[in-house]
């Protein structure tokens, strides 16, 4: 999902920081061993955040590797794209001095840890699609609206290239089957528009 608003400043809250070569993500722990813990906006485990971290870099090189041959996303002064964890949708937005940002979900209600895992590297790699899609086409530009559905349904089919042994986006295949009728740039067909993209 991607929002045209501005992210002032992070969440207060979150004091943890991890670094890979190309994301700088900010999150806070539900039980750290020291001080108080964040709840629900905090993560469980440290593997939460390896997940997020290990999927946002797998689709950077993927996008600047052949065929692609992307240029990077925009990003702040240091060449990283931010990174915020907490009790959220995952979504990515827009910041005056850092560029894209992206939210990712402290949480999530699968049921097993592989299923767990599946979908924090999906949702990953999907809002990441979108941070290296607003060099192409801004959020605060009109001509990027008529390309909404398209940039969702792109996203869906980096997540099946990136990580093609996860079956997380499987869950998009039912309405995709059951409502061939919904036109692709209707809301309700963004997520679907990814097995279109995919023929």
């Amino acid at each position: 999902m991607r929002l045209p608003i501005d992210i002032k400043d992070k969440p207060p809250t979150l004091r943890e920081t991890s670094e890979s070569e190309h994301f700088t993500m900010h999150y806070g722990l539900r039980n750290p061993l020291d001080g108080k813990g964040l709840g629900s906006d905090g993560v469980h485990s440290q593997r939460v955040i390896d997940t997020y971290l290990d999927a946002l870099e797998k689709l950077y090189k993927t996008f600047t590797s052949q065929p692609w041959n992307r240029q990077p996303p925009v990003t702040d002064l240091n060449g990283k794209t931010h990174v915020y964890v907490f009790n959220s949708l995952p979504l990515t937005t827009f910041d005056q001095r850092k560029g894209p940002v992206i939210v990712l979900p402290s949480r999530n209600n699968e049921p097993t840890t592989k299923a767990e895992s599946n979908r924090a590297a999906s949702e990953a790699v999907h809002e990441a699609t979108h941070a290296f899609n607003y060099r192409e086409r801004p959020y605060r530009e009109l001509t990027p609206k008529a390309w909404h559905w398209f940039d969702e349904g792109f996203a869906v089919l980096m997540e099946m290239i990136v990580a093609p042994h996860n079956p997380d986006y499987f869950r998009f295949l039912m309405d995709w089957i059951d409502s061939p009728h919904i036109p692709l740039d209707h809301p309700a067909g963004w997520y679907q528009a990814g097995m279109f993209v995919s023929y």
